[in-house]
């Protein structure tokens, strides 16, 4: 059971890495590049992430 569960994890990093590797190449349409849209979305994250604590 202990390995599914990391499995499991690790097939969600995989699509999360897969994911933002997709939508990263868009960011070009927007003028900002892919360090600026990370570097955002981290702020985001924070922010959420101190929010709910």
């Amino acid at each position: 059971m202990a390995q599914a569960g990391r499995l499991h994890g690790t097939a969600l990093r995989a699509s999360a890495v897969e994911l933002i590797a997709d939508l990263l190449p868009g960011t070009a349409t927007s003028g900002l590049g892919p360090e600026d849209i990370l570097e955002r979305v981290q702020m985001f994250y924070e922010a959420e992430e101190s929010a709910a604590t």
